[in-house]
């Protein structure tokens, strides 16, 4: 059986708590957190722009909403090492707070 290349969450919210002192949202001040991925997704890409041309690849990153005011943030997965990995078990629930 093939495996998936999925973002890992667990460690995802490991490096949070390690590095992210302030984590409640800058505009409403809560601190719940989803990561809207849809299946088999790693991230996101920020799109490259030359001229009035979009080019449909670039920055990868890992997109955060705010549950209450539905502000996003972006962090770039090239700083967040061993988050991409490949095997059978999944991780889905992300909880980055410190409560």
């Amino acid at each position: 059986m093939p495996r998936d290349i999925h973002l890992d969450t667990g460690r995802l919210a490991n490096i949070f708590k390690a590095r992210i002192k302030n984590t409640g949202c800058p505009f409403c001040e809560h601190d719940e957190w989803e990561l809207p991925l849809q299946a088999g997704a790693t991230g996101v890409g920020l799109p490259w722009a030359r001229g009035q041309e979009y080019l449909r690849f670039g920055t990868p990153a890992v997109m955060l909403n705010c549950k209450h005011c539905g502000f996003v943030r972006l962090h770039s997965l090239n700083a967040l090492a061993n988050i991409i990995v490949q095997d059978e078990c999944k991780t889905s629930v992300l909880e980055v707070s410190d409560e």
